[in-house]
């Protein structure tokens, strides 16, 4: 066996974007009243107007307005979504462990930046971007992903080939290929990987075909065996010192159950992330919401209704550390939507990886409606 270079060639056509205007450059979205996304305007009811940069990253407000007889109501600006990311759901987003985000991104200058309003989808790609606007992570939904180094090389490369199956393509720091696999969806909250190639940064493949033995660091999975593609045995991930970072039982690819060593602490876990949740049902939750808002009297008399989408950040302990609105419905009632989730701070259970209870974040819609 050898080592080979391979030169891959993609073609990318100058096509035109239909609901893009380069004079302005903003996109000008069209839905009917089913929010459907249509190209004539006299079948359009709503219009959404999202201004970007020269790389496409939505910048300053969203414009919205509504046609009703043939005639577009006066726009209402709402704001861009931009927003910083803690590390641990940094390293989740770009699928690298937390000491390894150096390589990409300082946690501290990186922001999500993402256009969505419910319920339209204007399928506008979301970013990861740094302060300077260095984009760090693409997401086009539906399609791909693509994840870059802080020098600007290409990292990992994400192809959605139908709705459960995705290809991943990942390099080393190197440009030298590290991994190829595929992630298959099972459910909501269940993948499975298969894996095709690995190498490592020097070049030397570990896994042909699907079998083999990753080891060496620097993988996402650790180290272990891979046998007719899938994770089999136990695997086992080190920290620079050499220290135990976590250790994994598999079965043909399924999580068995695993545990992460932190501070001389041992935390077991069966699935790799879990989101912050009420320290009960959500139905309580919801209860507790019901007794506890207010309608402000003001909306109330001039007929103001709608649904505050409120994100909270999920201290490990349970506190939130950051209550804001995410999408307003006004003034009056983004204000008390974020007054009533304040109450439930400290009843709230943290989101973990593998086990260990991180920072978090989590979105809540609200709902105001007159009867």
């Amino acid at each position: 066996p050898v080592r080979q270079w391979f030169s891959y060639s993609l073609g990318f056509g100058a096509a035109e974007l239909d609901d893009f205007h380069k004079n302005s450059y903003e996109f000008d979205f069209l839905f009917d009243g089913a929010y459907k996304k249509v190209k004539e305007e006299n079948e359009a009811m709503y219009r959404i107007l999202v201004a970007v940069d020269q790389s496409g990253i939505p910048v300053g407000q969203v414009r919205f307005s509504t046609r009703t007889k043939g005639r577009w109501s006066a726009q209402q600006d709402l704001e861009t979504t931009r927003m910083p990311v803690e590390s641990g759901m940094l390293s989740l987003l770009l699928g690298v462990e937390e000491g390894e985000l150096g390589q990409f991104v300082d946690p501290s200058d990186a922001f999500i930046v993402k256009v969505g309003l419910d319920p339209f989808e204007t399928g506008l790609p979301e970013y990861i971007i740094t302060s300077d606007g260095r984009i760090v992570r693409e997401l086009l939904p539906g399609l791909f992903s693509k994840v870059s180094y802080a020098s600007g090389c290409a990292a990992k490369v994400t192809l959605l080939e139908s709705d459960v199956i995705s290809q991943m393509i990942s390099w080393h720091p190197n440009s030298i290929l590290k991994e190829k696999y595929y992630i298959q969806k099972i459910n909501d909250s269940t993948s499975i990987e298969k894996i095709i190639q690995v190498f490592d940064s020097s070049g030397v493949q570990q896994v042909v075909k699907g079998n083999g033995y990753v080891s060496g660091g620097g993988h996402i999975w650790g180290e272990g065996e891979v046998r007719n593609g899938y994770r089999v045995g136990t695997w086992r991930s080190f920290r620079p010192d050499g220290t135990l970072r976590f250790e994994e039982l598999y079965d043909e690819g399924r999580l068995v159950g695993g545990k992460s060593l932190l501070d001389g602490k041992e935390f077991q876990y069966t699935r790799y992330v879990t989101q912050p949740r009420y320290n009960g049902a959500m139905s309580d939750f919801y209860r507790f919401l019901g007794s506890n808002i207010r309608y402000p009297e003001e909306a109330s008399k001039n007929r103001i209704q709608g649904r505050v989408v409120v994100s909270i950040v999920v201290e490990p302990g349970g506190d939130f550390s950051s209550v804001e609105v995410a999408r307003s419905a006004g003034p009056l009632l983004d204000a008390e939507a974020v007054r009533v989730i304040r109450l439930s701070s400290g009843k709230w259970i943290a989101g973990q990886t593998r086990g260990i209870p991180v920072r978090s974040t989590y979105s809540i819609p609200v709902g105001f409606q007159l009867e």
